[in-house]
C-alpha cells in the first residue's frame, strides 16, 4: 500500500482532524496485514475549473481520502467525527455547548467525486472517465457505531467505527459493480497508473492552507476530549474540587459546562467569578446565565455587595492590591442570606491571593459553607502574573484538610493549541525564556532591532494573512507594553478604522491587547510584540498560549 504524501506526519494529521487520523491508522493497519498495491491519497486538493463571466477560475477542493485500488475500484471517502445525531432524516453534529450543526457529508463526497471526475476527464483530453470504472463515494463516521441510524446515502456506502475496513471496501466495490450498467469494469494496474500520473501533476497538491488549518483546529476545540469528559463527570460526583491545568487544557470549557449544568439543568443558584472581567463577559455571552445565578468579575461582585449597603465607601484612589483588600473586608460585613449561593465556581484563581478574611467571605457566600457546600476552583499557577510570589487561595490549608474533603483534578492534555503552538509552549515552559527555540512551522520568531522596519514587516505579515482568506477578527496583536510602543502605534495608524482594542465584543476588526487583559481569551492568530526586556516568563507563557493555530513573535533585542 502506497501513501501520499510519502512523508506524512501522523501528529499533524491528528491535530488537523482526529477522525481522519483514526481512519488513516486503519489504512496503516490494513497495509501491515495485507500486501495490497493500493494508493491512498490523504487530504488531497484539486483545482476545480469553472468559467465565471467567460473567465476560467480555479476553486480548491479537498478530498479527505482517495483510494485507488487495482481490480477493486476508485473511492472518495468523506470523514466525519464527533457526536452525530439523526433528526428527521438529517444529520447534525453536536458541539461542546450541545448546539446542533447541520452536516451533509454525502453531498460533500458526491460533489468531490464528480468534481474530480470532470477535471481528470479534462486533463486526460477525455481519455479517462472515472464513471467507466467501478468507482464511487463513501462516508466514514469514525466516532459513531451502529447505535445511530444513518440515513439513506444516495447510493454510497457508510463506514462506521469498528467495521473491518478491508471487508467494507470490497463490499462497496461488489455492490457498485452489481448495480452498474454495462461496460463498467474494475480498473487495471495500468489504468490506475495513468490516473496517478494525472493526480501527481500540477493541478493537484497535498497542502494544508493556513485557513484550512485554522478551521480544523477550531473544529477540534469544539469536541471535548476523553480526559475532559472524564474530569467533568468526576466534578459532578464531588461537591468541592480544585482543578489545575496548564493553558489550553480546557479549564474555561469545563467551568462553563459546570455553570450550565448547575444553573440551568439542576436549577441551582450559581456564582461564577473570575479575576478577569473579559472572561466573565465571555461566559455571560456564551451561556446567558440563569436568572437566579450570577457571572461577574471578582472585584465587581464585591463592589456590588458593598454599594447596596455603603455607597459612600471610596476605593478608587488606592492601588489594585489595596482596593481588593478593602473590598473583601467590607463586603464580608454586608453579606445577607440573599447574597448566598448553592454553588461557587472560580476561574483563573491563580490571580486571587489567599487570606483569612477571603476564606471567611466564601464560607459566608455558600449556603452550606465551605465544608458542606459546592465549591470549584480552576487555576494554572504558571499564569500567576499578578503578585506571583504571594500565597494563592487554592494553597490554603483548608482545602487539604481531610475534614473538608476537597478532590483534586489535573487537566493535562492541551486541546486548544495547534501542534506547532503546543511545541512552542512546551519549549518556553522548559527554558523559562523566550528565544529562537520556539520557532517551527506554526511559530515565527524574530529579534527586533529596528522598530520602524519591523512595524512594516508585521503589517506585511497581516496583509498576507488577509490575502490567504483569514479575517481581520481572527488576528490579535498582544503587546507586553502599550506605552511608548512605536511598533503598535504604527500598526494602529496603518489600519486606522480596521483595528480596535480588544473588548470581547464580536466585530470584524483586527484587535490588540496586553497578555494581562487577554488572559483566558484566545484567537486563531496571535502577533506578540515584546519590547520590554524585563518581561517575565509568566507573561510570555500567557501570550504564546493564546494562539490557537499560528503565532508571530517579535522581541526587542537591545
Amino acid at each position: 500500500m502506497n501513501f501520499h504524501p510519502i512523508d506524512y506526519n501522523l501528529e499533524q494529521i491528528k491535530s488537523h482532524s482526529n477522525a481522519e487520523y483514526k481512519l488513516f491508522q486503519e489504512f496503516i493497519k490494513l497495509s501491515t496485514l495485507k500486501k495490497l498495491n493500493w494508493d491512498i491519497y490523504y487530504s488531497y486538493y484539486y483545482r476545480k475549473r469553472e468559467k465565471v463571466d467567460g473567465i476560467k477560475i480555479h476553486d480548491n477542493n479537498e478530498i479527505d481520502f482517495l483510494v485507488l485500488a487495482p481490480e477493486v475500484g476508485i473511492f472518495i471517502i468523506e470523514v466525519k467525527g464527533g457526536f452525530i445525531k439523526n433528526k428527521n432524516g438529517n444529520l447534525y453534529s453536536i458541539d461542546r455547548f450541545h448546539k446542533s450543526h447541520y452536516i451533509d457529508p454525502y453531498n460533500q463526497a458526491k460533489n468531490n467525486y464528480y468534481g474530480l471526475t470532470n477535471i481528470i476527464l479534462e486533463l486526460s483530453q477525455r481519455k479517462i472517465d472515472l464513471r467507466k470504472f467501478v468507482s464511487g463515494f463513501l462516508v466514514a463516521f469514525m466516532d459513531t457505531n451502529k447505535f445511530i441510524e444513518i440515513p439513506k446515502s444516495n447510493g454510497s456506502d457508510t463506514y462506521l467505527s469498528g467495521m473491518n475496513l478491508y471487508d467494507f471496501i470490497l463490499k462497496a466495490s461488489n455492490k457498485l459493480h452489481e448495480l452498474s450498467i454495462a461496460n463498467i469494469k474494475y480498473p487495471t494496474k495500468e489504468e490506475i497508473k495513468k490516473i496517478k500520473e494525472i493526480l501527481d501533476g500540477e493541478d493537484f497538491e497535498y497542502k494544508l492552507s493556513k485557513k484550512d488549518y485554522i478551521d480544523s483546529v477550531n473544529l477540534a476545540i469544539n469536541d471535548l476530549t476523553d480526559e475532559q469528559f472524564a474530569i467533568f463527570r468526576g466534578l459532578l460526583k464531588n461537591k468541592r474540587c480544585l482543578i489545575n491545568g496548564k493553558a489550553g487544557t480546557g479549564k474555561t470549557v469545563i467551568s462553563e459546562l459546570l455553570f450550565k449544568e448547575f444553573s440551568i439543568n439542576q436549577k441551582l443558584k450559581v456564582l461564577y467569578l473570575s479575576y478577569n472581567s473579559l472572561i466573565s463577559l465571555r461566559v455571560k455571552n456564551d451561556l446567558r446565565d440563569a436568572s437566579k445565578s450570577k457571572v461577574s468579575p471578582f472585584m465587581g461582585f464585591l463592589e456590588d455587595i458593598i454599594l447596596k449597603n455603603n455607597p459612600i465607601l471610596d476605593v478608587d484612589n488606592v492601588s489594585i492590591e489595596e482596593k481588593l483588600k478593602k473590598l473583601i473586608f467590607y463586603s464580608n460585613k454586608y453579606i445577607t442570606d440573599k447574597d448566598k449561593y448553592d454553588v461557587i465556581i472560580i476561574a483563573e484563581a491563580q490571580d486571587i491571593d489567599d487570606n483569612k478574611i477571603l476564606i471567611e467571605l466564601f464560607d459566608k457566600l455558600l449556603i452550606k459553607g465551605l465544608k458542606d457546600g459546592s465549591f470549584y476552583i480552576f487555576y494554572d499557577e504558571n499564569q500567576a502574573i499578578y503578585y506571583k510570589d504571594a500565597k494563592k487561595i487554592y494553597e490554603n490549608e483548608l482545602f487539604y484538610d481531610d475534614g473538608y474533603r476537597y478532590a483534586k483534578f489535573d487537566l493535562i492534555k492541551n486541546c486548544r493549541n495547534g501542534e506547532g503552538v503546543k511545541e512552542a509552549i512546551d519549549n518556553i515552559f522548559i527554558t523559562k525564556k523566550l528565544d529562537e527555540s520556539v520557532k517551527n512551522d506554526d511559530v515565527k520568531f524574530k529579534y527586533v532591532k529596528n522598530e520602524e522596519k519591523y512595524a512594516l514587516d508585521i503589517i506585511d505579515e497581516i496583509d498576507n494573512l488577509i490575502k490567504d482568506g483569514i479575517n481581520y477578527n481572527q488576528i490579535t496583536i498582544l503587546v507586553d507594553q502599550k506605552k511608548n510602543n512605536h511598533i503598535l502605534d504604527k500598526i494602529i495608524k496603518n489600519y486606522n478604522q480596521k483595528i480596535k482594542e480588544f473588548n470581547n465584543h464580536k466585530n470584524n476588526k483586527l484587535t490588540y491587547s496586553t497578555p494581562y487583559a487577554f488572559k483566558g481569551m484566545e484567537n486563531d492568530v496571535i502577533i506578540y510584540i515584546s519590547i520590554n526586556p524585563n518581561t517575565k516568563f509568566d507573561l510570555h507563557y500567557v501570550a504564546l498560549s493564546r494562539a490557537k493555530a499560528y503565532i508571530y513573535i517579535y522581541k526587542i533585542k537591545k
